[in-house]
């Protein structure tokens, strides 16, 4: 059992860091979740992607005497849940009337505690970076009293609030190298890149799962990395990682996405099955990443690009998916595919296809794909996301739109 003293100690030291004004404002990435006392708000996201700030802005802007305690201290292993008592005490000296926990995942039977604080009326807010973690035992006690929101490193918008840059392709090129992760964009330095890759693997994976080989999630991890845009399949990667089976390299995939280290990008299809045996499209959460530890001596700048743009769609629409079908005689090699299917539940709302040289001998295959994905999804307006260039497409009475990435980055998108 841990002391009041101790906790206050790391309670003050904390404090220490919520008076820093210099941070980019990220509140509004929580504008549709309003405080309501009945719910645990909870933000989850990668490491490092700005979750704390978030915590301490929200703290600042609504409640003066809000209580913000981040449970990822080394001091706190061995928290037991007699030692919310001590810090319940530790509440009250502070007349706090709302509670702001960061990494309380990490604390065995939290949930527990948390729906003792929402019967009682007060205000919580909860950030994780793991979302198996967090959604295991949100499902058991607090089921239907919680909203969530995933958090990402900056969106192109708040990469020129913070680097102070001007919009248009010199800025929208840095970004595709730089990234959004905080801490980075500070420093600059690739070794940060480095450790945050290797906590996520060894920390928030290996250790947490009690993994025997790390080498192989790793070896995985670089391979994807190396391969963003590209569709894996867990056959196919059973010698990459160099495990036994096809399950093994599941798992891994789904450790990988609940840290939010990847994403995997299922095929549009009205059947459930078919999705599931049809090969993932991968994308890593930041591009800097990609850009600073592919095995890839050569990058491939549009696959990176169409990362970025993966990312951004993350933050308007809950359901993306690429498609793919054949087209004419229906042969193999006579399919057409488009990048990104976004729809809301109800309806598709959009196609979008990304192309970072809009050359002739590329247009062709593009304008197929985005048209095969509107006729089958009967959509009038369909988007071609550029580098650079932009033109207005018809046929037939559809409409295609080729954006140049950094206009597209700022536009409106259709409410998901």
């Amino acid at each position: 059992m841990l002391t009041k003293l101790l906790l206050k100690h790391i309670y003050d030291q904390q404090q220490e860091v919520i008076g820093i004004d210099n941070e980019l404002d990220r509140t509004s990435a929580i504008s549709l979740l309003p405080p309501k006392t009945a719910f645990a708000r909870i933000i989850t996201g990668v490491r490092r992607c700005g979750k704390s700030t978030l915590l301490r802005q929200i703290l600042k802007k609504t409640y003066p005497r809000g209580f913000l305690f981040n449970f990822d201290d080394p001091r706190l292993v061995g928290f037991t849940v007699a030692d919310f008592e001590l810090l319940d005490e530790l509440i009250e000296d502070e007349h706090a009337t709302a509670l702001f926990f960061d990494e309380i995942q990490l604390i065995p039977h939290w949930e527990l505690y948390i729906k003792q604080k929402l019967d009682a009326k007060v205000p919580v807010y909860l950030t994780g970076s793991n979302a198996a973690l967090l959604s295991q035992e949100l499902g058991t006690m607090l089921t239907g009293r919680h909203l969530d929101t995933v958090l990402y490193p900056f969106s192109y918008k708040e990469y020129c609030s913070f680097m102070k840059a001007e919009i248009g392709l010199q800025s929208f090129s840095s970004f595709l190298q730089d990234g959004g992760f905080p801490v980075y964009l500070q420093f600059k330095d690739p070794q940060i890149l480095t450790a945050l890759f290797s906590d996520i693997i060894y920390r928030d994976i290996v250790t947490r799962y009690n993994l025997k080989q790390a080498k192989h999630l790793k070896l995985l991890a670089i391979f994807l990395l190396s391969n963003v845009g590209s569709q894996v399949s867990a056959n196919r990667l059973v010698s990459v990682a160099q495990v036994k089976t096809a399950k093994t390299i599941l798992e891994y995939f789904s450790y990988l996405e609940v840290t939010y280290l990847f994403a995997f990008v299922y095929k549009f299809d009205y059947s459930l099955r078919a999705q599931i045996n049809a090969p993932r499209k991968v994308y890593a959460i930041d591009t800097a990443l990609i850009q600073n530890l592919s095995a890839n001596v050569t990058l491939d700048q549009g696959h990176i690009m169409e990362n970025a743009v993966y990312l951004e769609l993350c933050r308007h629409f809950s359901h993306i998916y690429y498609f793919r079908a054949p087209v004419s005689n229906g042969t193999q090699g006579n399919e057409a595919e488009c990048d990104f299917i976004c729809w809301n539940e109800v309806k598709i709302k959009s196609a979008i296809q990304v192309c970072y040289e809009w050359t002739a001998e590329v247009r062709y295959r593009e304008i197929r794909g985005v048209l095969a994905a509107m006729d089958f999804f009967h959509l009038g307006e369909g988007t071609i996301v550029t580098l650079k260039d932009k033109d207005s497409l018809f046929d037939n009475g559809r409409k295609i739109k080729v954006i140049p990435a950094a206009e597209w980055f700022f536009g409106t998108f259709p409410q998901s």
